[in-house]
């Protein structure tokens, strides 16, 4: 069996954020400071490789046995009022910029939503840093070492209808509104800007202060580096002329 160090270190980021105390702000390091704060962002900007859910209620590490949920893969519980966070780590890290599948996605995003009810789970947890399960601030209880695929998770929950299971405002869900709200506006734009003969720059600029202002509309907007990391994305850098680059489909 991997130990938690090896299923956390390998998919860290190069550069987390963390804190000793969120209140306080967040500073950017290297993994090797970053894994001694008691706050830790897992997954990197434009992947998950972590579903993770921030459970606010008394017992929370045994939410997910008392509403018939999968074990998750680890549990990192506050002593003081046993409130918890936890993570499912997914077997095919899901891509959120525009470089990755739109049906994956879509798919994680309602999973993602019909687990986060089931577990009552704070909606307005944005995700970007959890309670560093290798931190001994917390009781972290390992419970195994298994990355689930999409469709073992799936078989827990009613996903009726993929497409409405989405919360538009909330989690991955941010990410899939972010990409139809934006890809909307550059499709109706990118002309007019070629024929200005617009440089990338000021393209990137234009789809970066529109992802932004659609990102403000969120209850929980989504982190900086993602908005940016999402823009980057839509930009066809090999060209001299600005370009949208279509979202795979499948």
């Amino acid at each position: 069996m991997n130990t938690l160090t090896n299923l956390i270190l390998p998919r860290l980021p190069r550069r987390p954020y963390c804190t000793d105390n969120p209140s306080q702000g967040l500073i950017i390091r290297g993994s090797d400071v970053a894994t001694t704060k008691s706050h830790l962002q897992l997954n990197p900007a434009a992947l998950r490789h972590w579903l993770l859910f921030d459970i606010d209620a008394p017992l929370a590490a045994l939410t997910w046995e008392r509403v018939n949920l999968p074990p998750p893969n680890w549990l990192a519980v506050n002593p003081e009022n046993s409130h918890a966070h936890c993570g499912y780590l997914l077997e095919v890290p899901i891509i959120t910029s525009k470089g990755g599948r739109e049906k994956p996605l879509r798919y994680a995003a309602a999973i993602e939503n019909a687990y986060r009810l089931k577990l009552r789970a704070d909606p307005s947890y944005n995700g970007l840093i959890c309670k560093n399960p290798l931190h001994e601030r917390w009781r972290t209880w390992f419970v195994h070492d298994h990355a689930y695929s999409l469709d073992e998770l799936s078989e827990w929950v009613s996903l009726a209808k993929r497409s409405r299971a989405i919360v538009e405002d909330v989690g991955l869900g941010r990410n899939v509104t972010l990409f139809d709200t934006l890809r909307n506006w550059a499709y109706g734009m990118v002309l007019i800007y070629k024929r200005a003969n617009a440089s990338q720059d000021l393209w990137f600029r234009a789809l970066l202060h529109q992802a932004e202002g659609i990102n403000s509309r969120f209850p929980t907007p989504l982190a900086f580096p993602e908005i940016r990391t999402l823009t980057k994305s839509s930009v066809l850098k090999n060209s001299s002329e600005p370009f949208l680059t279509r979202p795979a489909r499948g």
